[in-house]
């Protein structure tokens, strides 16, 4: 404790105070503050006080003197956990919106640096020896890392995922992307995908214990609800844009009267969780629509939400809602872009266009989900009946706009709109 390696020591907090002034200690403020904070500041000191322990007694048994193995647990914990003061961090973290994007970070930095280390070592260490306990090392964290988070917690797995959505992007076919995710979780099972320690206890540990969304945490319903800018803003926000988000969350729910989701969305996590584990234990798994997810939750799957761990199999069937809904979507949009690309084509009389988007609307009607809501052709068909529902809302379309005829005008006179 005196040399930091656990927490923040009383000298550098008197340091931090002369230097950058303090709040009275005695205000509820502060001691509010020390409260909200007093989990994870706890949380994080087990961890350090555990790995101190345990590197210290390794190094005990191979013979290393009392001082030097104190020395040497210090040393391992910090490069494992990194610095217990934010002030050893990353100096563009350490203020302003670097400070609110770096909240929680700091670990997964040390861990990306961690498995990048032994990686280099296990290929360019200075000996076999460095090499072969590199490779013990990396392959020891991995594979705990897989007994509790699966393939999707396996830091390497991140990448890949990058990597095959960068070159479906490239070469890939727009209409059937490939989804990694869901290729591992339809070919190689939940107990591969999350972990089989979450298998065993049915319950979604993995998202709270791997490394594969440390930085980055994919979710593709909300990157197509809010499209990729604000996604990217929301993702860098960290827990500040968190807040944020289940704030206007609460609030949709509770301008829809929906007051018992309004309070679980936007309370703190211990509380949020708790609710949606009462939830669940009286209601089972229904979504906003009161559509039943998985009306059968045990009592043992929803004290497991309680504590902030989704059900594994309820985690599943989201997963594979968010696919097929996706795939619906995608579909469904690619439909509707076809047909009005024709139908302005058509408006323009440009007739070469027409046979090209004919083409394309061919392959559509054979790919995998395209055949199942094909567009057909012929004075009967849907092409041709689209044509004149898109001239209408063409001629009634407002600066781009179609509006319901009924609202029309009292939404011009919203909008401050005269003609």
């Amino acid at each position: 404790m005196s040399r930091g390696a656990i927490r923040r020591s009383t000298g550098q907090d008197l340091m931090q105070m002369r230097e950058k002034g303090i709040d009275d200690p005695t205000s509820k403020w502060v001691q509010t503050q020390h409260w909200l904070g007093w989990m994870f500041q706890n949380t994080e000191r087990f961890n350090r006080e555990v790995g101190l322990i345990a590197a210290y007694k390794l190094a005990r048994e191979n013979g290393v003197p009392h001082k030097a193995a104190i020395d040497q647990a210090i040393n391992e914990v910090g490069e494992v956990h990194g610095s217990a003061m934010a002030e050893l961090g990353p100096e563009y973290f350490q203020s302003g919106l670097g400070k609110i994007i770096g909240t929680f970070k700091r670990f997964a930095m040390s861990q990306i640096y961690l498995q990048y280390k032994l990686m280099r070592d296990m290929f360019k260490g200075a000996s076999p020896e460095v090499k072969r306990e590199a490779a013990m090392q990396y392959l020891t964290i991995n594979g705990v890392v897989w007994t509790f988070a699966g393939l999707k917690g396996m830091p390497i797995f991140g990448l890949a995922n990058l990597s095959a959505s960068l070159l479906n992007w490239m070469f890939g076919d727009d209409d059937e992307p490939f989804d990694l995710d869901n290729y591992v979780l339809a070919n190689l099972g939940n107990a591969m995908y999350r972990g089989p320690i979450g298998a065993l206890i049915n319950a979604d540990i993995g998202s709270r214990s791997g490394f594969g969304d440390l930085l980055w945490r994919p979710d593709p319903k909300r990157l197509a609800e809010v499209g990729l800018g604000t996604y990217i803003m929301e993702q860098l926000a960290g827990p500040a844009g968190g807040i944020v988000k289940s704030l206007q969350t609460g609030m949709e729910h509770f301008s829809n009267g929906d007051y018992y989701r309004a309070l679980e969305s936007s309370t703190p996590a211990a509380i949020h969780n708790t609710l949606k584990g009462l939830r669940f234990a009286t209601e089972g798994a229904v979504n906003t629509k009161g559509y039943p997810i998985d009306d059968d939750v045990s009592a043992w799957d929803a004290f497991m939400q309680s504590q902030g761990f989704t059900p594994n199999d309820i985690a599943d069937k989201y997963a594979r809602n968010n696919i097929m809904k996706e795939a619906e979507r995608r579909t469904d949009e690619k439909k509707r872009s076809l047909m009005a690309s024709y139908n302005l084509a058509r408006d323009h009389k440009d007739f070469d266009e027409m046979r090209e988007i004919r083409r394309d609307m061919t392959e559509f009607n054979q790919s995998t989900l395209g055949r199942f809501a094909p567009i057909t052709f012929g004075n009967n068909g849907s092409l041709e009946k689209s044509w004149s529902p898109w001239n209408q809302q063409k001629r009634a379309a407002l600066n781009g706009v179609v509006l319901k005829p009924k609202m029309r005008e009292a939404l011009k006179e919203e909008a401050g709109i005269e003609e």
